[in-house]
């Protein structure tokens, strides 16, 4: 296996609240608000919440559910 598809596979799909909180430079809360609100998709496992990358451009680009 070449070194970029390890590269490839091991990179996060996901990000946690508290790191795209960072991300987006706003708070945990704030986060947490715009998934409540549905601005920002997530996906729940039990009860840890995640962020697709994919959710973070969208919301970024204004495509965002509201």
């Amino acid at each position: 296996m070449n070194e970029q598809a390890t590269t490839e596979r091991t990179e996060r799909l996901t990000r946690r609240p508290e790191e795209v909180g960072h991300i987006l430079g706003i708070g945990r809360n704030a986060v947490y608000e715009l998934i409540r609100t549905g601005q920002l998709r997530s996906i729940s496992i039990g009860r840890k919440i995640l962020i697709p990358l994919a959710a973070i451009d969208e919301f970024l680009a204004g495509g965002g559910a509201n």
